[in-house]
């Protein structure tokens, strides 16, 4: 039963962390296609500093 859950929970995260990325990639390519200044970058890179939490 252990097993299972942790299979789960790995499936959700793993599902979590691919839509993320894929929704950073689209809205990145639009930002390219769309935009002619840095101004979508660095939103996105805003975004992903206010969001860090790694540790080190």
């Amino acid at each position: 039963m252990l097993y299972f859950l942790i299979a789960v929970a790995a499936t959700f995260l793993a599902a979590f962390f691919f839509t993320g990325s894929v929704s950073l990639r689209a809205r990145d390519k639009h930002a390219v296609h769309h935009y002619s200044d840095d101004a979508y970058a660095h939103q996105t890179m805003h975004h992903l500093q206010q969001h860090n939490n790694n540790p080190f």
